[in-house]
């Protein structure tokens, strides 16, 4: 399955904790940010995830 996963800054963590089960599972994931920790709006990845689907 393809799985579209975004987060703002206070969900990076639990996002990279769920893409790695993801792909151990077998699913192709397309990360679309943020990757950081500093602050981010979280309807701006909102939005990125809508459009990718």
């Amino acid at each position: 399955m393809k799985v579209v996963m975004g987060s703002d800054h206070a969900g990076v963590e639990y996002k990279e904790k769920l893409k790695e089960l993801a792909l151990s599972m077998g699913h192709q994931i397309m990360d679309i940010g943020t990757n950081s920790s500093k602050s981010a709006d979280y309807p701006d990845f909102g939005e990125k995830g809508a459009l990718a689907v």
